[in-house]
C-alpha cells in the first residue's frame, strides 16, 4: 500500500475522531436508555425496579446521588459489581452485560454524581470502540477486491455518516455491536477467501470474534449465526468450524453464564409473538422506518440518486462474490433486527452500517468517466451532513415524529431541541407525576442541586402550595380551574407547567 493511502487513511481517522469530540461537546441531555445504562452497571435499583419514596421531599442533589452516585470507585466494590453485572446483569434480562461491565470499569476513580463526567468516562470508551471499529474495518478493505487508492474515500463513507457519529455519543452498547460486527466481518472474509482453514490463529479468530458479537448484544446471534451457517456450506474441513463454534458459544457462557435468561424477559420479542405482530400490525411503519433511518443516517437522498443513476447506466458493480455475500447477508439482519426492535430506530440497525455502505463504492468506484465527479458529490453531501446536519432526536424520546431528510443528515443524542431550561434555570419546588416509575429518570440530569422535589405516582397528584413546577406524562391530566398556569414547556417525556396554586 501507498505511502499517500495510508496518510489519508490517518487523517480520516482523525477527521472522525475530531467530529465525535465535536458532537459530544455539544450535547445537552441524554436519552432514558443512557441512564439505564449508568443504574444497570452499578446495580442501582432507582429508577429501574425500585420506585422513589413518596412520602419523602428530595432535593435535586439527593436525586442524583442516587441515581449517579458513584461513592466508592474502589477495585472491591468495583469487582462486586462486575461479578453482580456477570451472574444476572443486575436485572436487565432483555440485554447482554459486556457494555455495562466496560462502562462501570471507566469509571473508575470517579467519585462523583457529576453526570456530565460519567457520561464523558462513557464517551471515551465508545472512542475505543469506534477505534477498533475503524482498524478492522481497514484490515476489512484490504481483504476484498477494491483499489487500495480509495480505502481513505471508504472509510470516510463507513466512520463519517452521521449514524455512526450518533452511535459513538451514545452510552449505551451499540458501538460495541458495531465494532463486534465489523470484527467478525473481518474474520468472516479472511476465513472465506482462505485456502486452509484449520490453523490455530482461524480458530483464535473465530472463537474470539464469535463471543464478542454474542456478547454484544443479542441481536448478535443472527449476526453470527448466519456468517456461521455460510463458513459451514462453504469451507471445508467442517469438524474444524464446529469445533470452533462451539467453543466460541463455550467462551461466551463461561463470561455470561446466564446468557440465556433473554428468552423470559418481557421485552425480548424472539420466542412471543411480538415477530408476528410487528409484520401484521407495524407493516406500513416498518416500511416507513427503513427509508427513514438510510436516507436520514447513512445513503441520504442525493448520495442515493447518484447510485442509481451510476448503476443504471453503467450496469458496472464490483466483482467480488465475498463482498456481496457479506453485504446480502447485513441487509437480511438490517431487516431482520428493525422487524424484531421494540421501536422501529436507527440504534437497533446502526450496527450494520460500516458494511452495509460498501455498496455505495461497489458501485461508483467502478464507473470509469464519472468516477471523481461520484467522488467529489458523496464527500461532499458526508462533510455537509455531518458539518451542519438537522439536531433530530429518535422519535422514541417523544420530541420528535419520524420524517425524511432531503439535504443532509441527521445527528441524534444531542437534546438540542428539549426544552428543559425551565427546571435547570428555576429553584421554586418541583412535583413529578408518574405512573411509570423509570420516566423520572429522564428529567433528574436537569435539576438544580438545591431544589425541592416531590414525586407522586398516582393518577391524581395534589398540587403543592404556592408557586411550583408540574411535570406529568399522562395525557388526560386535568389541572384544577382556581390554578394560574404562568407557563408552559416540555421536557424530554414530561409536559410542563409553572403555576401558582
Amino acid at each position: 500500500m501507498e505511502k499517500k493511502t495510508i496518510i489519508l487513511t490517518l487523517l480520516v481517522f482523525i477527521l472522525a475522531l475530531i467530529v465525535r469530540c465535536y458532537w459530544f461537546s455539544q450535547k445537552q441531555g441524554f436519552h432514558t436508555d443512557e441512564i439505564f445504562t449508568v443504574v444497570v452497571s452499578k446495580n442501582n435499583e432507582y429508577g429501574f425496579t425500585q420506585y422513589f419514596d413518596i412520602e419523602k421531599d428530595y432535593t435535586g442533589k439527593e436525586l442524583k446521588d442516587l441515581v449517579f452516585g458513584f461513592n466508592d470507585n474502589s477495585s472491591k466494590e468495583i469487582f462486586k459489581d462486575l461479578k453482580s453485572l456477570r451472574f444476572h446483569n443486575n436485572g436487565d434480562t432483555p440485554n447482554t452485560p459486556l457494555y455495562y461491565s466496560l462502562f462501570r470499569t471507566f469509571q473508575i476513580g470517579n467519585n462523583s454524581n457529576d453526570v456530565k463526567t460519567i457520561f464523558q468516562r462513557g464517551f471515551y470508551l465508545n472512542l475505543i470502540l469506534f477505534t477498533l471499529s475503524f482498524f478492522f474495518m481497514f484490515k476489512l478493505l484490504n481483504l476484498l477486491n477494491f483499489e487500495k487508492q480509495y480505502i481513505p474515500f471508504i472509510l470516510a463513507l463507513c466512520y463519517l455518516n452521521t449514524g455512526t457519529i450518533s452511535i459513538s455519543i451514545f452510552a449505551r452498547y451499540y458501538a460495541l455491536q458495531e465494532a463486534a460486527f465489523v470484527i467478525m466481518a473481518y474474520v468472516f472474509v479472511s476465513i472465506y477467501k482462505a485456502e486452509k482453514i484449520n490453523t490455530f490463529k482461524n480458530c483464535l479468530r473465530i472463537v474470539i470474534s464469535g463471543a464478542l458479537t454474542l456478547l454484544s448484544g443479542y441481536y448478535g446471534i443472527f449476526y453470527s449465526a448466519i456468517l456461521g451457517l455460510i463458513l459451514l456450506v462453504k469451507k471445508r474441513p467442517i469438524w474444524f468450524l464446529i469445533i470452533s463454534f462451539l467453543t466460541s458459544i463455550g467462551l461466551t457462557f463461561l463470561i455470561y453464564p446466564n446468557y440465556l435468561d433473554f428468552i423470559y424477559a418481557p421485552r425480548a420479542g424472539i420466542l412471543d409473538n411480538s415477530l408476528i405482530s410487528n409484520i401484521i400490525d407495524y407493516f406500513n411503519l416498518f416500511a416507513f422506518a427503513s427509508f427513514q433511518i438510510l436516507l436520514n443516517y447513512l445513503f441520504y437522498i442525493v448520495i442515493t440518486i447518484v447510485v442509481v443513476t451510476m448503476l443504471i447506466a453503467h450496469r458496472k458493480f464490483l466483482k467480488d462474490n465475498t463482498l456481496w455475500v457479506l453485504v446480502s447477508v447485513n441487509v437480511i439482519c438490517y431487516i431482520l433486527f428493525l422487524l424484531l426492535a421494540p421501536q422501529k430506530v436507527m440504534r437497533y440497525t446502526e450496527p450494520l452500517f460500516p458494511v452495509l455502505v460498501l455498496i455505495v463504492p461497489a458501485i461508483v468506484l467502478e464507473t470509469k468517466k464519472f468516477k471523481l465527479a461520484c467522488i467529489s458529490i458523496i464527500s461532499l453531501i458526508l462533510v455537509i451532513s455531518f458539518v451542519i446536519p438537522t439536531k433530530f432526536e429518535s422519535y422514541d424520546s417523544m420530541l420528535n415524529p419520524p420524517r425524511l431528510a432531503i439535504s443532509r443528515g441527521n445527528i441524534e443524542n444531542l437534546f438540542i431541541n428539549t426544552s428543559c431550561g425551565s427546571i435547570k434555570d428555576s429553584n421554586i419546588p418541583l412535583l413529578i407525576t408518574e405512573t411509570n416509575g423509570w420516566n423520572i429518570l429522564n428529567v433528574i440530569p436537569y435539576l438544580r442541586d438545591e431544589q425541592l422535589v416531590k414525586i407522586d405516582y398516582s393518577e391524581e397528584p395534589e398540587t403543592l402550595k404556592g408557586k411550583s413546577i408540574l411535570l406529568f406524562t399522562e395525557k388526560s391530566l386535568i389541572l384544577p380551574s382556581d390554578i394560574k398556569i404562568e407557563q408552559e414547556f416540555s421536557c424530554q417525556r414530561f409536559k410542563g407547567y409553572i403555576i401558582n396554586n
